[in-house]
Formats: C-alpha cells, structure tokens, sequence
C-alpha cells in the first residue's frame, strides 16, 4: 500500500526515447537521394552529349570533318574568336 501511494505521488519517470537512429535513418535517406540525384544528372549529360564525343574510339576523340556553316569560326577548343 506503501508502495502504490509513492507510485501516485511520484511517478516512474518515463523512459527516454533514443534519438540516433531517427538521425542515422534521416542521414541515410538524405545520401540515398543525393546519390540518386548525381546518378540522374550524369545519365543527363550523357544523353546530351555530342554525337562525336559519344563515339569516340580508343586513338582518341575524332573531329566532325565538316562545320556547320552556320557557325562562326572557333579554335581548337570550341571557343569563338574575336578580332
């Protein structure tokens, strides 16, 4: 009787809930979509790829043998020039 009167006064303190593996769960789901998103841009800019650049064989990238005439003139690496 002693016993069920301390009960009511004092109650058995609630037990703590751990937090950790609500933040492991949340960490692992936020690196799950980043590497889903890097995966999707990526697979992007694959796609978009120039045609010559996606079939480049093992010597090395080859060159389109004709430009657009379209286009104005551009160096080596793609840059227009001015001047």
């Amino acid at each position: 009787m002693l016993s069920a009167a301390a009960r009511r006064i004092e109650p058995v303190p609630p037990r703590r809930r751990r937090r950790w593996p609500v933040l492991a769960a949340g960490l692992i789901t936020a690196a799950g979509l980043s590497a889903t998103a890097a995966y999707l841009l990526k697979r992007r800019a694959t796609a978009n790829a120039p045609e010559f650049a996606a079939t480049a064989d093992a010597a090395g990238p080859t060159m389109p043998s004709e430009a657009p005439s379209h286009r104005a003139a551009t160096d080596a690496n793609g840059r227009v020039r001015t001047g």
